[in-house]
């Protein structure tokens, strides 16, 4: 196999990589928003289960706080995995020219980006593309678990506060 064939198959290999972690990315985004949804209509499933329980409790204002925690931060966290985009995650400086992600520069002329194509090393610019997804992955994978967790700690306490309390 000759030079060219290798660089083609080696940035083949690079851009391969980097569509399956963009793609992994979006998934975590898509799996978030069905997480936050369903955990959302089970607290009304769960809420409905709790009137048909006797109970004569004054919530004081800070139980209401507690609960209202505890029941509110797995959405919200499940929120923060849409929050970490592609412009959030910061990679090396100075190993890019910015031709995969303009919006480093928005004012980008047309001659100016046609430059920065020319200039441009495209093993680094897809090696660091592919950098700063993976750690976008990342960052989203750890949060989507800190989700799934923190819902799993609301439903024990609603489901001990429910048989405690009948």
């Amino acid at each position: 196999m000759d030079e060219a064939q290798q660089t083609t198959l080696r940035l083949s290999v690079l851009k391969t990589a980097l569509a399956e972690a963009s793609t992994v990315v979006r998934a975590y985004d898509t799996k978030a928003q069905i997480a936050a949804v369903g955990y959302i209509f089970s607290l009304g499933i769960a809420g409905q289960i709790q009137t048909y329980v006797e109970r004569d409790i004054t919530m004081t204002g800070l139980s209401i706080a507690v609960v209202w925690a505890i029941f509110m931060v797995p959405i919200l966290q499940f929120g923060l995995v849409l929050y970490p985009t592609r412009a959030t995650i910061r990679g090396q400086k100075g190993s890019r020219s910015g031709v995969l992600f303009v919006e480093d520069n928005p004012d980008f002329s047309e001659a100016e980006l046609a430059e920065a194509v020319r200039r441009c090393d495209p093993f680094a610019e897809l090696s660091s593309e592919l950098l700063r997804i993976s750690q976008l992955r990342h960052t989203k994978r750890k949060r989507f678990i800190r989700g799934l967790v923190l819902t799993m700690i609301a439903y024990a306490v609603l489901f001990t506060s429910q048989v405690l309390g009948a």
